[in-house]
């Protein structure tokens, strides 16, 4: 939006300002409290969002400063926290789909033979339990489930690349 923030040295304000097109005094837009004081403040380049330090408890503040700068919760949750918690809530969804796809054991402990699953039909084939002009046909599930599997881990590789990007900045 063009407004340069800053803050002063001890007092716990943010202050806005307006950079002029010609001349040299930038325009005072407005000042907000922050829940920190002092120069340990930021702008966080994959939220958007301003950061700053709580010297006193020893802690990074988010949604203080959001709230404080005239964020409502949506806002918050949208730029802030959102974009931080999404790669690493997403990879976690992600890992446990593949091991519950993966694990036939389970299934077949809940629901026997009564539901053709892929994992309990795989077993099947290892174990023997093929019909004539079917022998492949665990082969062919297993690829599936290759296919399946293959393309959610790279996608949950690419999360946790966001996410180790978003923790070294």
């Amino acid at each position: 939006d063009g407004l340069l923030v800053a803050t002063g040295h001890d007092a716990p304000l943010v202050c806005r300002f307006r950079l002029p097109a010609e001349g040299a005094v930038a325009e005072l837009v407005d000042c907000q409290r922050v829940p920190f004081t002092g120069q340990g403040i930021a702008n966080d380049p994959v939220t958007g969002g301003l950061v700053g330090i709580n010297r006193s408890k020893h802690e990074v503040v988010f949604a203080e400063a959001a709230e404080n700068l005239g964020a409502n919760r949506w806002q918050y949750w949208r730029h802030v926290a959102g974009p931080v918690l999404a790669p690493n809530f997403l990879g976690a969804i992600l890992l446990l789909f593949c091991s519950s796809f993966s694990a036939y054991a389970t299934a077949d402990a809940l629901v026997g033979q009564s539901l053709p699953l892929v994992p309990t039909q795989i077993a099947n084939v290892l174990s023997g339990n093929v019909l004539s002009g079917q022998e492949n046909i665990g082969a062919a599930l297993a690829l599936d489930m290759i296919v399946i599997v293959l393309p959610l881990t790279v996608v949950y590789l690419l999360l946790e690349r966001r996410t180790t990007r978003w923790l070294q900045s």
